[in-house]
């Protein structure tokens, strides 16, 4: 009989906390979570360039503009997250003494910043049988957009970040390098819907990934894991137990 995760979780809480007292005072207080099967990625691939024509963050770009929006139009696909390359990003240096000169703290840059850009779902378009999904797009794009970022508003004079700061573009800090035969890579995972079939949905992102290399043979997609052979390979088991025990 299935337990229920929530509270098999709860019954977890309840032992630890009647022992606690009995562990070090200083340690961190456990950390409980629920594993869902439907969070791990079901597919991970490599993009690298051939070519070596692209650098790390053009790489990186072309697989958020390109690669991504093909791969989650696949039906039964969730998620789709890139890892590796270079991500670029607007860097704001703010000045100490400008700040004060005009009584402004940092968190009011902060939030000013974060209101001023959002993107936000606009809901979908459904043509025939493909579906586009859409976004209010209110995100900074340059130097010049997000230094007109309003920071101090009426009754008071108008401030704006490019007022209290230096701004320029640059690279978000590198934590993760990927490499396919010693080449700069940038590694994708596809998460599936809860409740879809593993198999049915890795085949049809392999098919879009083998169009995509037919239609730019510069680039290279290579499998990393797929996690739809040991399912197959389970149900092949299975179906040959059934009939060895019939």
């Amino acid at each position: 009989m299935e337990y229920p995760g929530k509270a098999a979780s709860e019954d977890v809480r309840e032992r630890l906390a009647t022992v606690r007292s009995a562990l070090p005072a200083d340690i961190l207080d456990p950390t409980i979570s629920r594993f869902d099967p439907a969070s791990v990625p079901m597919l991970s691939f490599a993009i690298a360039d051939r070519s070596g024509k692209l650098s790390p963050d053009q790489l990186r770009l072309l697989a958020e503009k390109s690669i991504k929006p093909r791969i989650e139009r696949v039906p039964g696909v969730a998620a789709f997250t890139l890892s590796g390359g270079l991500e670029r990003e607007l860097q704001v240096d703010l000045s100490l003494d400008r700040m004060r000169a005009h009584s402004i703290p940092v968190q009011q840059v902060v939030g000013a910043i974060k209101a001023e850009n959002l993107s936000v779902p606009a809901g979908r378009v459904t043509d025939g049988k493909s579906e586009e999904l859409l976004r209010t797009t209110g995100e900074c794009r340059n130097v010049e957009e997000i230094g007109l970022v309003q920071i101090a508003r009426p009754p008071l004079p108008p401030v704006y970040l490019r007022d209290l700061a230096s701004i320029s573009t640059g690279f978000k800090e590198r934590r993760t390098i990927s490499r396919v035969d010693g080449v700069d890579s940038v590694v994708a995972s596809v998460q599936k819907h809860s409740g879809t079939n593993t198999v049915q949905v890795a085949e049809a992102v392999k098919r879009e990934l083998g169009a995509m290399e037919s239609e730019r043979p510069d680039l290279a997609l290579a499998l990393a894991t797929d996690l739809s052979v040991f399912t197959r390979n389970a149900t092949v088991d299975l179906l040959i137990s059934l009939v060895v025990g019939a």
